[in-house]
């Protein structure tokens, strides 16, 4: 919970406390460059095995 108390206002809502958080994350995402472009896998079983026996 990113307001870390349950009866604290969606940080999303912009009278929210916590609001300035979200607007630092969406920030900070939308940055150029940090992209990290990783292929889609569709995993069966003998892909799992591959893909931890490679860690």
């Amino acid at each position: 919970m990113m307001a870390a108390e349950a009866a604290a206002a969606d940080p999303v809502l912009g009278k929210s406390k916590a609001h300035g958080v979200v607007r630092h994350v969406v920030k900070l995402a939308q940055r150029p460059g940090k992209d990290v472009v990783q292929p889609l896998v569709f995993r069966s079983n003998a892909e799992s095995r591959r893909l931890l026996a490679e860690r």
